[in-house]
C-alpha cells in the first residue's frame, strides 16, 4: 500500500541519515573553498558539525562556520545543501548564498555536486566549490600549516612580479615584490614587500580573506593607502593564485582591475629585466638623443630640451640621458619604474623626485614609450601634460634645428642685422649692430657677429640662452660671456627673448656680478643700417663745416 511504501522510504531515509551522521561524527569538520563573488567570504571557510540535539537518523546534520557563526551549512526542504544564515537554517529554507544540486538521502555535503554561488544581481553561478571532510586534528593541521605549505610551494620562486596597474597607482602597485616570512611563526601568512617602493606591501587580511596592496606611511603620520585587493581566497592561497583584483575609482567605488601576478625566482626576474633593457639599449644607440618639448609652466625651461645618452657601459640596466648644455639636469628611470627629469643628486640615488615624471613603465620601456607624464607646477602641484618626447640621431637634431632657424629667419626676410642698445656699465661695448653669418645656419645654428668689434658674437649657448661672447665661446657654444638672456627654444629669435643680464665689474678679477638690464634688440635690413650709418656721418661732418680742424693735445711720452 501507499502507506507501507511511504514507511519503507522513511525507514530507508532514517537508515541513510543514521549512517551519514556516524560518518559526519568521525570527520566533523568540513572545509569549504573555491567560492568567488560578492558572497565568497561568507561561503568559504571551516564548518563544524553541531551535534547537540541530533538523534540518529531523525534529521540531516548541520554545520556551523567557525569564522562567521551566522553562516550555516544545512539541508533545505528542496533536498539541496545550502549555505545561509541562522534564521533560514532554523526553518530549512532553500535560500542563501550557495547551494548544491539535489541529493539522495544520506548524502553529506562533501559528496554533493553541482554547487552554485550567488553573484551580484541575485543570480546563481555554477562554480567549482571544494568541500573536504576532516577530523578535528586534520583540520587543525591544515589550518595551522596552510601558510607554511603555501610558502613551500614557492620554493625558490620567492618574488612576485606585478604589472597591469594604470595611473598613479601604478607607481606603487606595479613592480617586483619580495617574500617576507614571519621568522617567529611560519604559520602566519607571508607578506610581500615592493623591492623599490619599500613602504608598499602585499598582505593577507584574515578578516575579509583578501590580499591587499597597501602603501604604509606610518613614519609620515599618514593613514595607509589601499591601492588594490583580490577577491576572497581560502587560507593558504597566495596572491598570484588569486584573481578578480579590484582598485578604487575616483568616485570611491571599487572597480575590476586586470592585474597580472607571477611568481619567479630572483634569477628569472633579473634576467627578464636585463633582457628587456638590452633590447631597449640596442634600439636607442642609433638614435641617442631624446627631445622633450611642450612642457608648460615655471619648470618648462628645466624640462624642455635635448637629452644625450650618457650611459654606454652596462646595457642590461636602464639608460641615462644628460641634458645638452646643462650638466645638472638628467632624464633617468627612478626606483618604482617611472622616468624622471631631475638633478644629478636625485639621478645618482634613483630618487622619484624632480620636475617631470612619467607613469609607471615596465622594464625595457624608454621615455618615448612612457605614458601619463606630469609636470610639477605651483609649488607641489602635479599637472597632467602631454609632453612630446622623440628620439633622434645627431644629424637629425642638426637638421631639425637648421629648419627651425630657416623658418624663423624667413619671417624676417631681409632683416639680417640686429641692433642692440641699452647695455651700460663695464660691458657697454656690446651695444651696436650684429650681422647674421649664414654659413652657420646649415649646421643648425643662428649666429651674429658685431660689425665693428669683430671679436663679439651673438649665439645660442648649450644652456639654451642667447649669449654675447668672444670667438672661443661661440665656437664651443659656451654658457659664458658678457651678456645672456633667459632660456629659449630652438627657432625663437633673440629679439623675442627677455630676461637679459649684463656682466659688471666685481671687487676683484675673479668676482662676477650680473645686472639685469632692459636691452633693446631690433631687427633691421643691411640697407637700413648702412643708410642710418651714412646719415649719421653726414650729420657729423656738417658739424665740422665751421671748424674743419681738430686739435689734439695732452699726449706724453716718446710718441
Amino acid at each position: 500500500t501507499k502507506k507501507a511504501a511511504a514507511e519503507e522510504v522513511s525507514n530507508a531515509a532514517i537508515k541513510a541519515w543514521s549512517a551519514a551522521l556516524k560518518e559526519a561524527r568521525a570527520r566533523p569538520v568540513v572545509l569549504v573553498s573555491g567560492a568567488s563573488g560578492a558572497k565568497g567570504s561568507v561561503v568559504n571557510g571551516t564548518y563544524e558539525l553541531v551535534d547537540d540535539s541530533l538523534v540518529d537518523g531523525e534529521e540531516p546534520p548541520a554545520f556551523q562556520m567557525r569564522e562567521f557563526p551566522d553562516s550555516w551549512l544545512y539541508l533545505a526542504t528542496d533536498l539541496r545543501w545550502w549555505i545561509s544564515s541562522s534564521k533560514r537554517k532554523e526553518h530549512r529554507q532553500p535560500s542563501g548564498w550557495a547551494h548544491s544540486g539535489e541529493i539522495a538521502a544520506g548524502t553529506l555535503p562533501q559528496k554533493a555536486i553541482g554547487w552554485k554561488v550567488i553573484q551580484a544581481g541575485g543570480k546563481f553561478e555554477e562554480q567549482f566549490v571544494r568541500l573536504q571532510a576532516k577530523t578535528e586534528r586534520e583540520a587543525q593541521d591544515e589550518d595551522m600549516y596552510a601558510w607554511r605549505y603555501a610558502v613551500e610551494r614557492l620554493r625558490n620562486r620567492t618574488m612576485l612580479r606585478v604589472t597591469g596597474m594604470k595611473g598613479e597607482g601604478g607607481l606603487y602597485v606595479n613592480g617586483v615584490f619580495e617574500v617576507r616570512v614571519d621568522s617567529d611563526d611560519d604559520r602566519n601568512p607571508p607578506k610581500f614587500q615592493n623591492r623599490d617602493q619599500v613602504d608598499v606591501w602585499m598582505s593577507y587580511n584574515a578578516t575579509d580573506k583578501r590580499w591587499w596592496l597597501v602603501r604604509v606611511r606610518t613614519q609620515e603620520g599618514k593613514k595607509p593607502e589601499a591601492w588594490a585587493h583580490s577577491r576572497e581566497v581560502e587560507k593558504g592561497m597566495l596572491p598570484h593564485e588569486a584573481y578578480e583584483w579590484r582598485t578604487p575609482s575616483k568616485s570611491g567605488k571599487w572597480k575590476n582591475l586586470a592585474l597580472q601576478l607571477s611568481a619567479q625566482s630572483p634569477a628569472e626576474i633579473e634576467e627578464a629585466i636585463a633582457a628587456a633593457w638590452r633590447k631597449a639599449f640596442a634600439e636607442i644607440q642609433s638614435r641617442p638623443l631624446v627631445n622633450i618639448t611642450l612642457a608648460r609652466g615655471e619648470n618648462a625651461p628645466l624640462i624642455n630640451g635635448s637629452y644625450e645618452l650618457s650611459s654606454t657601459g652596462d646595457v642590461a640596466r636602464p639608460p641615462v640621458f644628460r641634458k645638452q648644455g646643462d650638466e645638472d639636469t638628467w632624464l633617468y628611470l627612478a626606483r618604482g619604474g617611472t622616468w624622471w627629469v631631475s638633478s644629478t643628486d636625485c639621478k645618482d640615488l634613483q630618487q622619484a623626485v624632480g620636475w617631470a615624471r612619467s607613469g609607471h613603465t615596465d622594464p625595457g620601456i624608454l621615455p618615448t614609450g612612457a605614458r601619463g607624464w606630469k609636470v610639477l607646477s605651483c609649488g607641489s602641484t602635479w599637472e597632467d601634460q602631454p609632453l612630446q618626447i622623440e628620439t633622434a640621431s645627431p644629424n637629425e637634431i642638426i637638421t631639425i634645428a637648421a629648419g627651425a632657424w630657416r623658418r624663423a629667419f624667413s619671417e624676417m626676410r631681409s632683416m639680417t642685422v640686429l641692433e642692440i642698445s641699452g647695455a651700460s656699465g663695464a660691458a657697454c661695448n656690446i651695444n651696436g649692430a650684429y650681422e647674421l653669418r649664414p654659413r652657420y645656419m646649415e649646421a643648425g645654428n643662428l649666429i651674429y657677429q658685431h660689425r665693428v668689434h669683430e671679436g663679439l658674437w651673438l649665439y645660442r649657448g648649450k644652456d639654451r640662452r642667447w649669449w654675447i661672447s668672444d670667438a672661443k665661446g661661440k665656437d664651443c657654444f659656451d654658457a659664458s660671456g658678457w651678456a645672456c638672456s633667459d632660456p629659449s627654444e630652438v627657432g625663437v629669435m633673440p629679439m623675442a627673448v627677455g630676461g637679459w643680464k649684463v656682466l659688471q665689474e666685481g671687487r676683484n678679477r675673479w668676482e662676477q656680478l650680473w645686472e639685469a638690464q632692459a636691452l633693446t634688440l631690433e631687427a633691421k635690413s643691411l640697407e637700413d643700417v648702412d643708410a642710418a650709418s651714412a646719415a649719421a656721418w653726414v650729420a657729423a661732418i656738417k658739424t665740422l663745416d665751421c671748424t674743419p680742424f681738430i686739435n689734439i693735445e695732452g699726449a706724453t711720452g716718446d710718441d
